[in-house]
């Protein structure tokens, strides 16, 4: 087995998230006296998955995406409310059934909300005609770090947009700029074969602000990118593979593009492939992508147009080399709550506009006390309660970095 297909071998078994599996069994629920009889399930999101499944190409006739008025509007809250850390949302409004549910939590929301980054499972109840009552969420943080780190995701989103992409590129120079965007930036996550990959490692957070993840991370920062570009796309699942990547829509037609695929493991700096960019089904399946087994929501990529493109420098901008960003003076930061600790953001040009947030604030919280400092613009970050937090800094012209930072209890410090 040689090198290439060594790596592609190993991005098989990137974990999806992406795919829900119903878990357990129905507890009965009592009723009060006026009120159906209930019960719940549990939906769990899995680390690995199996299927026996042989196709090559959708399994849906239909578009998977394409809802009923009463789903789309429950859709829109529940993501809402999950990107948010909604704790319990109430659907009995939208007389949802179980399968609309489930379409929901399994396909739609993934494609439709990527920001979506902190929930890890799910329970609901249903009564005895299948109609949805309820949604009990699970998250891998609380409430008010989940609603900060999808602050962030949409902070670091903004500044791609602005660190790649200018008014003067066509769409196709865009699609290619995120595609190589998120090659250069953004690590695989190799501890997903030995199942110590982090969640954030399975979202866009951990593709845009940690700048490591596994497929599922890769494959919602694409999306969510284009859809702020206002392109087409969708996520592409494989269960047979574990393994999720990206369509986008091109002049009318459809193609495949898969980041992961495409990012060399491990890392080689300023090296991008482009063994999955804007490809035709017929070249996902064949050479060296040995793709299969998908479900791409009906959704077929016929054109053939990239097939054979080993020379994309004619669909890449070339921009003017600055230095964008801010200079930092601290890389790292700790300390006991209570206590807390200054740093300068410097930009490297002028009128350049910084924006720094925190991932947790109820460990670290992050405010401005000098615009004017000579040196800079100049943050304190306070200790706010033990464990760890992301601070982010962007700025206007598209930099991007982060401050991870480390807080001990007072007593532990004492």
């Amino acid at each position: 087995m040689n090198a290439l297909f060594r790596v592609n071998w190993k991005k098989r078994i990137c974990s999806l998230l992406l795919s829900l599996t119903l878990m357990g069994s129905m507890a009965a629920v009592a009723g009060a006296q006026q009120t159906p009889a209930l019960h719940t399930e549990t939906v769990e999101f899995p680390r690995y998955l199996q299927s026996v499944s042989t196709q090559t190409q959708s399994s849906a006739s239909v578009s998977l995406l394409a809802m009923e008025q009463n789903a789309k509007a429950a859709e829109t809250v529940i993501s809402e409310g999950l990107m948010n850390g909604a704790n319990v949302l109430d659907l009995r409004p939208y007389q949802l059934t179980k399968d609309q549910l489930l379409r929901i939590l399994n396909y739609s929301s993934f494609t439709n909300f990527p920001q979506i980054a902190s929930v890890i499972s799910y329970e609901y109840t249903i009564d005895n005609q299948e109609r949805v009552y309820g949604l009990w969420p699970k998250y891998d943080a609380p409430q008010q770090e989940v609603a900060a780190k999808t602050a962030q995701i949409e902070q670091a989103a903004q500044a791609v947009i602005s660190s790649v992409i200018t008014p003067d590129m066509t769409q196709l120079q865009q699609i290619v700029a995120i595609h190589d965007y998120l090659v250069l930036n953004c690590s695989y996550d190799t501890g997903v074969e030995t199942n110590s990959a982090p969640h954030d490692s399975y979202t866009a957070y951990g593709a845009l602000v940690k700048r490591k993840a596994v497929c599922q991370g890769y494959a919602a920062a694409f999306q969510l990118l284009m859809q702020k570009l206002g392109i087409p796309g969708i996520v592409v699942q494989s269960t047979a593979m574990n393994h999720a990547w990206n369509m986008v829509r091109f002049n009318n037609e459809w193609y495949h593009v898969d980041v992961t695929w495409d990012d060399p493991v491990p890392d080689r700096a300023g090296v991008v492939q482009t063994y999955a960019l804007l490809k035709s089904d017929a070249a996902m399946t064949g050479g060296v992508n040995q793709h299969y087994s998908w479900d791409s929501a009906g959704y077929v990529a016929v054109s053939t147009q990239f097939d054979n493109v080993t020379d994309w420098s004619q669909y890449r901008m070339v921009r003017t080399a600055i230095a964008r960003g801010a200079e930092l003076d601290v890389a790292s930061l700790s300390g006991s709550a209570g206590a807390y600790s200054e740093f300068i953001a410097k930009p490297y040009q002028k009128g350049t506009q910084v924006t720094v947030t925190s991932s947790n604030p109820a460990v670290a919280s992050v405010q401005l006390v000098n615009a004017n400092d000579p040196r800079g613009a100049k943050y304190r970050v306070v200790y706010q309660g033990a464990g760890s937090a992301t601070i982010l800094v962007t700025t206007s012209d598209g930099g991007l970095k982060t401050v991870p930072v480390t807080v001990k209890s007072a007593a532990l410090a004492a």
